[in-house]
């Protein structure tokens, strides 16, 4: 693709980092695809185009039986979808054994992946998998190995080093994508580790799922796991505002114990979750910084216009959902379960980010301050606790000194009709800015432990805020009889709903302090 050097797609994962070594071995299967017989055109694309539907079993060969490796058939699927410019993959209902590296004396890297099915420029692509499984051939190499001996080697970032798994399903510039009823299993503990390659972890190509400048995209009932990679990778190098949308659904994904993000999304504008869950990366065979459940982390392009409702994020060995770097952001979450374990459960450092009715389980940290309101953190309606999530028996819970760690400067981020249970730890570092403050509406803070390890006194940290409505109580234990106290300054308590200190150990400003309502004024 042009823009996109090679080491650029091999990092991200696509099939142009396979071209060289990949395509000997497509032209010669070219020569010998046999024509699809007895099967009608089907499937429509723009206008009257039609498309062929071809059975990976029937039309393929495919055996579906977990042992026959069923990689060939499904590069003669996409083939026959290629040469058509679009068209419908039906996939029995059966475990399809998929993955397959070669090494040729004298080529590097030393295991070279070959391609599963992967397309470009289609202007339709339905896959319908019918309850099927497309399975990660186990013993495969991913890492960094020795190019002359295929030997493990230690960090590395030069290309022939480089031995990656491949994607499984790979879509490049194309429109009208479905993918629906299918489970793709990377078998991430069944792998042969070379030494790390790349920043940080293995930084290779090995996803269930990986789209590059597609459009019109629906996933739906697909579950994508143990992938050495990502379970799915949504991109769109070189967006620009002006740009049209490039709109992708995914609805029940199920996405989970991948190596480093449930989902990537590194480019595109309008991007929907319905009903997935992006959780337990990093708690498979292996795990690759950032290690999210969700990354926002748009690279030489911009992310835009994305919508989780009812979304479940939780359990990753890195943060729940992570928006920190690049022209992203800009997503609202709405009814979505966030539960950090080991690390943060929500990190935001990128503007424009609502969250409505959501659950945070385990610390949060920072926030996204701004002249600009509505580009500033937002929280409707949501509840914070350093602890599990319902339903959910055992597991840790991650904590840092507060159960929310807003950045420094936060001007216009704001929490409204929220609830904050801070059972072991503080509940929020908040600092708005002079010129415009975070805003504090209709909270409730519940404190329930009335002495820390660092033997300071305070409950929470307030600072050029404003609070209205807002309540601050405490649930100790029988028997406490520590002070403690809401430190706050330039603080504006406005003079609309009224602002209580339930006391009597939690007081206002000091551990002398008042309780009962506050007085409206500047503190």
């Amino acid at each position: 693709m042009p823009g996109l050097d090679r080491r650029t797609l091999l990092l991200a994962g696509g099939a142009a980092a396979l071209a060289a070594v990949a395509a000997p071995a497509l032209e010669a299967q070219a020569k010998s695809t046999p024509a699809i017989s007895g099967r009608s055109a089907s499937g429509q694309g723009r206008g009257t185009r039609s498309f062929p539907t071809v059975d990976v079993q029937a039309d393929c060969g495919a055996a579906g039986d977990g042992v026959t490796n069923d990689s060939a058939a499904f590069r003669q699927a996409a083939l026959t979808l290629q040469t058509a410019g679009g068209g419908t993959l039906v996939i029995p209902a059966g475990t399809y054994v998929v993955g397959e590296q070669v090494h040729t004396t004298g080529v590097t890297p030393y295991y070279v992946a070959q391609p599963v099915f992967s397309v470009h420029d289609l202007d339709l692509v339905d896959i319908q998998g019918n309850g099927a499984v497309l399975q990660l051939a186990d013993g495969l190499h991913y890492g960094s190995f020795d190019p002359v001996t295929g030997a493990v080697t230690a960090v590395s970032k030069t290309l022939d080093h480089a031995c990656a798994t491949g994607n499984i399903l790979e879509f490049t510039q194309c429109q009208n994508v479905t993918i629906s009823d299918l489970e793709l299993d990377g078998r991430n503990e069944h792998l042969v580790l070379g030494g790390p390659w790349g920043d940080n972890g293995r930084q290779l190509a090995g996803s269930g799922i990986w789209l590059q400048r597609c459009s019109e995209v629906q996933i739906v009932d697909v579950t994508t796991h143990h992938h050495p990679l990502d379970g799915v990778y949504i991109a769109w190098a070189g967006l620009t505002g002006t740009d049209p949308a490039t709109p992708h659904a995914l609805t029940r994904v199920v996405s989970e114990y991948n190596g480093r993000q449930g989902l990537s999304w590194v480019g595109g504008r309008g991007l929907t979750c319905t009903d997935c869950s992006f959780s337990h990366t990093g708690r498979g065979g292996l795990s690759s910084a950032p290690a999210a459940g969700l990354d926002i982390e748009p690279q030489l392009t911009m992310c835009r216009d994305g919508r989780f409702e009812n979304c479940h994020f939780e359990d990753n060995a890195g943060v729940g959902m992570l928006a920190a770097a690049g022209d992203g952001g800009y997503s609202t979450f709405v009814d979505c379960t966030f539960w950090g374990s080991t690390n943060y459960s929500i990190w935001c450092r990128r503007p424009s980010l609502a969250f409505e009715g959501c659950t945070v389980r385990g610390t949060a940290v920072h926030t996204y301050g701004s002249a600009v309101a509505a580009e500033a953190t937002k929280f409707t309606s949501c509840t914070f606790a350093d602890e599990l999530p319902a339903g959910v028996p055992s597991g840790s819970v991650f904590r840092t000194k507060y159960l929310y760690e807003s950045s420094v400067d936060g001007p216009n981020v704001s929490w409204d009709d929220c609830t904050f249970t801070a059972n072991q730890v503080r509940s929020i570092y908040l600092t708005g800015s002079t010129t415009a403050p975070a805003v504090l509406t209709g909270c409730t803070f519940v404190h329930r432990s009335p002495t820390f390890s660092d033997g300071a006194t305070q409950q929470c940290v307030i600072r050029n805020s404003s609070i209205e409505g807002t309540r601050f109580s405490e649930d100790f234990p029988a028997g406490a009889t520590t002070a403690s106290y809401i430190s706050r300054g330039a603080v504006t308590v406005s003079a609309g709903a009224a602002t209580v200190v339930d006391g009597p150990l939690v007081r206002w400003g000091s551990t002398s302090g008042l309780t009962g309502t506050i007085p409206p004024g500047s503190y």
